[in-house]
């Protein structure tokens, strides 16, 4: 069952940094999607006045999609990316 988590932008950070390896080994397929570029992002690009949330199966850091909403657009979620992504794609996922 899926899981939906309300972060705030120091929350989401930590979380970041606290699953690094596993969003790492993911990037793989695209060095954009590591947990560097998606440190800077949220350092950098996201504003405290964004709302983020974190959507998992059974909290499971290999399953995990990051949102964010502008306050403007409360509404329209968009995947946490950096916006050196071309393409969203969701950045975690275990086969």
């Amino acid at each position: 069952m899926s899981k939906l988590a309300a972060l705030t932008r120091a929350e989401l950070r930590a979380w970041v940094a606290r699953h690094a390896d596993v969003i790492d080994a993911a990037a793989v397929h695209n060095p954009f999607a590591s947990a560097d570029w998606t440190l800077h992002f949220i350092d950098q690009v996201a504003r405290d006045d964004w709302r983020f949330w974190r959507v998992a199966a059974d909290d499971a850091p290999a399953s995990s999609m990051l949102l964010y909403a502008e306050p403007g657009r409360p509404g329209a979620a968009r995947a946490l990316t950096n916006y050196y992504a071309s393409l969203y794609s969701p950045s975690l996922g275990g086969a």
